[in-house]
């Protein structure tokens, strides 16, 4: 017979194997976010160009390549109702990504805090299934996009921060063009991306701001050995310092695009009239009908 104190060891050897097979999933994101100033957003990206867009660059003694590339993306952010997730500074996305306007791939992105300054994030990725559920979840703004696997795998990573699936709705919608520069070694092998984003609202009064992502390949990272990891930091340092040190009024704000717009959004007053443009519309037709008839 199994004793209580043997139980409780199954359980917690139990519990860490399944919390890695799911942990294997997620990859460890290391990047700063720049807001970057309107006004900055031209004369940053050629610069960017024109310094780090080459075939051949040194960088902290590394010679690298650059190769530049502009795509399209639709976002779709969920939450909760009580915005659990923006609370927390996670961001869970459904994106379609687009190049000269034919689209690329779709995919579900979750990305939680991993570290304090949150500039080490886990990412986890999620296939959406070629055609939507027909089960419970047929009608879930997001579930519907995924299988019983994925969605299990989602459930457990946001469990920490008390968010069921269920409850999940649409918050955000937003659209992009990403100017970007893929950095690689001289194996061909991906380092770092110098991505410039600018983002706007995908409906009125369609809000917009930019920002800057320097990030080391998310894939080579995680699964990089302490030396391997040590160099990468050190180029994207170095990258940060550069492009700070040439642009003095670019600023670090690593929240969530999410969070971001979000915050534009509810302090638009344009917004607020867009969400209620129903009861405004039913209201003038009031006045109009009540106006009329006290005419008479």
């Amino acid at each position: 017979m199994i004793s209580t104190s043997k139980y409780v060891i199954l359980y917690f050897l139990l519990f860490s194997f399944i919390q890695d097979s799911f942990a294997q999933q997620g990859r460890l994101e290391n990047e700063y976010k720049l807001a970057i100033p309107q006004e900055d957003v031209k004369n940053l990206w050629q610069y960017l160009k024109d310094e780090f867009c080459k075939e051949q660059l040194t960088i902290t003694g590394h010679l690298l390549k650059g190769v530049e590339s502009v795509e399209k993306f639709q976002d779709v952010y969920y939450d909760n109702a009580e915005q659990d997730l923006i609370q927390y500074n996670i961001g869970l996305r459904y994106r379609k990504r687009y190049k000269d306007d034919v689209l690329l791939k779709t995919l579900i992105q979750l990305k939680t805090p991993y570290s304090s300054d949150a500039v080490v994030r886990n990412e986890f990725k999620f296939e959406p299934v070629k055609k939507k559920n027909k089960d419970i979840y047929a009608s879930h703004p997001l579930l519907k996009y995924l299988d019983k696997s994925s969605i299990e795998s989602l459930a457990f990573e946001l469990s920490p921060y008390k968010v069921r699936l269920k409850d999940l709705r649409v918050s955000v919608n937003l659209e992009q063009i990403r100017s970007r520069i893929y950095l690689s070694d001289t194996n061909g092998e991906s380092v770092a991306t110098l991505t410039l984003d600018e983002v706007s609202n995908y409906f009125f009064p369609y809000q917009t701001y930019a920002e800057m992502e320097l990030e080391i390949n998310e894939v080579r990272y995680t699964h990089a050995e302490e030396e391997e990891k040590k160099m990468l930091v050190d180029i994207n340092e170095y990258l940060k310092n550069s492009i700070q040190e040439k642009f003095v009024n670019l600023e670090i704000d690593q929240r969530p695009k999410y969070n971001k717009m979000k915050e534009l959004i509810d302090t638009s007053i344009m917004s607020k009239m867009r969400d209620f443009y129903m009861w405004i519309i039913f209201g003038m037709i009031l006045i109009m009908v009540l106006y009329k008839f006290f005419k008479q």
